[in-house]
């Protein structure tokens, strides 16, 4: 009999244990979520509308090349050709196969180099509108000077 009690026991207090548990997490399931929901409206979404970009890159209708010399007697360093006449339309590279950099800048600020122009590497323009450019490097101003007239 006493087996049979202390099995009892065991059985009432476990059961106890479940009890008690199961009523604190009914307590903390209503206390989380007791509340009425709130009364959401949906909303209508839409999509954003972007326009279709297009790259409008003028392609050109001519290249034209001018090389950055240095010339020997007298040492200078010069624009060949430098004077120059092209069609609105056409772009023009200069070339620098010199040892030294070089810039090319407008006298009104229409188009200038980012920088120097090193040692074999190139600077273009694209000629739009027409009109007299005249343009000189900045680093050798005094024999680098040329004149690009576009015409329409």
């Amino acid at each position: 009999m006493r087996k049979n009690l202390a099995a009892y026991v065991t059985h009432i207090r476990f059961l106890w244990v479940f009890l008690s548990l199961a009523s604190v997490l009914s307590i903390v399931l209503v206390a989380c979520g007791g509340g009425s929901p709130a009364a959401t409206t949906p909303t209508a979404t839409t999509p954003p509308t972007t326009a279709p970009t297009i790259a409008l890159t003028p392609t050109p209708i001519a290249t034209v090349h001018v090389k950055m010399i240095e010339q020997e007697s007298p040492h200078a360093y010069l624009f060949s050709p430098a004077m120059l006449t092209v069609k609105a339309g056409t772009e023009v590279i200069w070339d620098n196969p010199t040892d030294s950099a070089h810039t090319v800048l407008s006298n009104t600020g229409a188009f200038t180099t980012t920088g120097t122009v090193k040692t074999n590497q190139t600077y273009s323009y694209l000629f739009t509108k027409p009109g007299t450019y005249e343009y000189h490097c900045t680093i050798h101003p005094k024999t680098m000077i040329g004149t690009i007239v576009v015409t329409a």
